[in-house]
């Protein structure tokens, strides 16, 4: 969930604009599919082998527990001042403290020599070798 989706998402619930939460859900759309790339990046950056495994297996066991909670909690939070925009609300709370977590992380990462940080961007295809790779399309017919 990222931030910009999330308040777009919960000042719906405050004005009531259904349109308003349906680009809500859009924006998360194309956000979601960035992040979820990015973490696999990291993932296998900073963990190898079954490391990469178990760092996976925790996302997803940690990504459906959570999904549990919410679910489970959002009748209770809607009873807070009898008012149902508070299951809206702390979550966008939490996925602002998730961002600050990640700005600390970027300055972590800049603060770990160049030598052992992610490679990224042009850096990334030159020392992986993506331009030596090629996918033949005949390959296609195959399957």
């Amino acid at each position: 969930m990222n931030p910009q989706e999330s308040v777009l998402k919960r000042q719906s619930a405050n004005t009531g604009h259904f349109g308003l939460m349906l680009g809500g859900r859009i924006l998360m759309g194309f956000g979601s599919t960035v992040i979820e790339g990015t973490q696999n990046k990291l993932f296998a950056h900073w963990f190898h082998g079954s490391q990469l495994g178990l760092a996976f297996g925790l996302d997803i066991a940690w990504n459906r527990i959570t999904g549990i909670i919410a679910r489970s909690t959002a009748v209770p939070l809607s009873n807070i001042d009898g008012w149902w925009g508070w299951a809206l609300w702390i979550p966008t709370i939490v996925c602002a403290v998730n961002l600050c977590l990640v700005i600390v992380y970027w300055a972590f990462e800049r603060a770990v020599p160049k030598t052992y940080r992610p490679v990224l961007g042009k850096e990334a295809y030159q020392r992986e070798g993506w331009a030596k790779r090629k996918f033949p399309m005949k390959s296609l017919l195959e399957l």
